[in-house]
């Protein structure tokens, strides 16, 4: 049989569960836990106040490095920029230098160049010179290839030149008349010597004549006053050809080559100069000085 218990006052249920009682065993499990979970206010100001701290310090750190880091790489950008402008300086000097070196280059060229233009020129211009001055001196010789040339005759006033040069022509033994003497007459010489007379300057008639008196004298070897019958002491007389004054100078630097270096024979024909070492040696013509120094 089944036992039936009777209810038992204390532990009646009580229907109002939410009545609280001092000793009451019963409470609110989630108000219960809530209050043991939040954090006391002065450990979070603290633990807030270091955080801060500890941010504020970083960030410190932070601008210091990046202020160190700035300061190193401004260092080094304006290091760079200096080499970079010392280097564009240099470069720059360089390109100068080498501006004012072309630039003198080109002037000393220019210079150059106009020098050369200018030897060039005067080059050009003497060899017309001396192309004028050949052809001059030729034609001057032509007017006098009948000309005699007479020194050493003294002079004195009244004197008859062609009476002179008649009595050379009988030493001479050539026929002379005085028709046959188109001109004579004393010609004062370019280079005055005192006490030296004026030379006789004579133009015949031919060349033949010319030749045949100067031959004559040579045969003769050699023509004095007293020949002439000039008083007084006997002093030499040479005849010669009629030289122009260019021909004249080099007459006289063949001569002095020619005893230098030992030639035997130097003479003149229709205003030509002639020159020989020996018998056995062709006769050179001595047309400059250039050929001058080929007598050796």
């Amino acid at each position: 049989m089944s036992l039936l218990r009777s209810p038992n006052t204390r532990c009646a249920s009580q229907p109002d569960l939410s009545a609280k009682s001092d000793g009451d065993i019963f409470a609110d499990p989630q108000n219960s836990s809530r209050k043991r979970k939040q954090p006391d206010s002065e450990n979070m100001e603290h633990e807030f106040a270091q955080f801060r701290m500890d941010m504020t310090s970083a960030f410190k750190d932070f601008c210091l490095s990046q202020t160190s880091n700035m300061n190193k790489l401004k260092d080094d950008i304006l290091s760079q920029l200096k080499e970079q402008l010392t280097g564009l300086q240099l470069t720059s000097n360089r390109i100068v230098d080498e501006q004012i070196k072309i630039k003198s280059e080109l002037q000393c060229f220019k210079q150059t160049t106009e020098m050369n233009i200018i030897d060039q020129d005067v080059c050009l211009l003497r060899n017309k010179i001396d192309g004028l001055q050949f052809d001059l001196n030729y034609y001057q010789q032509r007017e006098r290839i009948t000309n005699l040339e007479i020194t050493g005759i003294p002079q004195k006033t009244n004197e008859d030149l062609k009476d002179y040069i008649i009595k050379i022509s009988k030493v001479a033994k050539t026929q002379l008349t005085q028709d046959d003497i188109i001109m004579i007459n004393r010609v004062e010489p370019r280079s005055k010597i005192p006490g030296r007379p004026k030379v006789i300057v004579a133009k015949l008639a031919t060349t033949l004549l010319r030749d045949s008196i100067i031959s004559g004298i040579r045969k003769n070897r050699g023509l004095t006053t007293i020949d002439i019958g000039l008083p007084g002491d006997s002093r030499p007389i040479y005849v010669n050809e009629h030289l122009t004054p260019l021909n004249k100078s080099l007459y006289g630097k063949t001569r002095e080559a020619a005893k230098k270096s030992g030639y035997r024979y130097v003479w003149v024909k229709n205003g030509k100069i002639f020159v020989r070492k020996d018998d056995t040696h062709p006769a050179l013509n001595i047309k400059s000085t250039t050929d001058v120094e080929k007598i050796k």
